[in-house]
């Protein structure tokens, strides 16, 4: 989980850097952005669900 988190982390922070550096972005650009960031917010969630999920498991027990 903690791999998934890091990844998803690492790309967000990929794109909020590179969307800081180029003040005009082409149309190509815009669309690898807007993928990273779905990419990496969905990496997020999914690691925010199997955290949530692990913790249950333990309690459970």
């Amino acid at each position: 989980m903690a791999y998934i988190l890091l990844t998803g982390i690492i790309l967000i922070a990929i794109s909020l850097i590179t969307m800081k550096k180029f003040k005009t972005e082409t149309s190509l650009q815009k669309i690898l952005h807007i993928s990273v960031w779905l990419i990496g917010v969905l990496l997020l969630v999914l690691a925010i669900i199997g955290i949530i999920g692990y913790g249950q498991d333990i309690l459970n027990y």
